[in-house]
């Protein structure tokens, strides 16, 4: 759980003369990175009627966080790198996205959210009502609290499923309702722009699960240009 694991403060402190403390703090924080970095995104879910989050870490080293409960002081150095290094995948198939990012980010409480670097989460969904097509509020309003909480965040990865990506994906859907696919992606640009300008934003299709067959999966020509204007980076 995020909760136990990751917030918890320890009740006992380390001798001042520890030789660890005694050390730099870019020389700590430098063993913090070699202990606490993990070469896979962290994965963060929610069970359905759950209020807390859970995390997925398959690679993770044995005692992985043993070091946040040492003392006060390594738990607050060592929290900052932890979420500073790592990339935290918060991607939801289903329609709770905006749930689970406000129940990760109250979580870490606001001091780590500050320190979060990279995360993936899903392309804001879609939405058909009374005939007019658009963005899902909801995940419009859990793209905001994040940029608004996440000061500290370089890159920010959308994964593109669903009917939306399979409008984006097929042949001369652009041309036929361009100004449905303009109205869409401009909604989230708009929640973009709160972003600081060194933040990478990339879209990612994701593969295999929603593409119909004989579509390759790979965005209109027309729908790439569009997103490229936004700044954004778009793969496959």
């Amino acid at each position: 759980m995020i909760q136990g694991h990751l917030i918890t403060r320890p009740e006992t402190s380390l001798p001042k003369n520890s030789r660890l403390l005694a050390l730099p703090r870019e020389i700590r924080d430098l063993i913090y990175r070699l202990v606490l970095a993990v070469g896979h995104a962290l994965y963060i879910f929610q069970q359905p009627g759950a209020q807390k989050v859970e995390l997925f870490a398959p690679d993770k080293p044995a005692r992985w966080l043993s070091l946040l409960y040492t003392s006060r002081q390594l738990h607050i150095e060592a929290s900052a790198v932890l979420y500073r290094v790592n990339q935290f995948n918060l991607v939801d198939g289903s329609r709770r996205q905006a749930s689970v990012i406000q129940s990760f980010l109250s979580s870490i409480g606001p001091v780590n959210a500050s320190h979060l670097s990279h995360i993936h989460i899903s392309f804001p969904g879609m939405e058909d009502l009374s005939g007019s097509v658009s963005i899902r509020e909801e995940d419009l309003r859990g793209l905001s609290l994040l940029l608004e909480r996440c000061a500290g965040l370089r890159t920010l990865e959308l994964y593109l499923q669903g009917p939306l990506a399979r409008r984006l994906a097929l042949p001369g859907f652009y041309a036929a309702d361009a100004g449905s696919v303009e109205q869409m992606l401009s909604q989230v640009d708009a929640r973009l722009r709160q972003r600081p300008s060194s933040l990478k934003v990339l879209v990612k299709v994701l593969d295999g699960v929603f593409i119909p067959e004989g579509i390759s999966g790979v965005l209109a020509p027309e729908v790439t240009e569009l997103m490229g204007r936004f700044g954004w980076i778009v793969s496959s």
